[in-house]
């Protein structure tokens, strides 16, 4: 079976969701959903996790749960079905 629509990821950078780029992401969603487009929405900031590097990259940070739920192309993951 093909699928008609497109998947969509819209990320929302600004840090208040009330805000004209929330409005932006939010209609951006609204309007790719009503065109049956599989749509998903990541908030950075309802994301817990440290955007720090403390250790430079000299070694290997373990990652927050919030940022294992999103995952790289290269990772075993990658392409698994999302809810918008």
């Amino acid at each position: 079976m093909e699928r008609m629509g497109k998947r969509i990821l819209v990320i929302l950078g600004h840090p208040a969701t009330q805000s004209f780029c929330g409005a932006v992401a939010d209609s951006y969603a609204e309007g790719a959903r009503a065109a049956q487009h599989e749509v998903q929405v990541i908030t950075l900031s309802a994301l817990a996790f440290d955007p720090v590097l403390h250790q430079g990259y000299a070694t290997v940070q373990k990652l927050e749960p919030d940022r294992l739920r999103y995952t790289l192309p290269d990772s075993p993951s990658f392409g698994r079905k999302f809810s918008g």
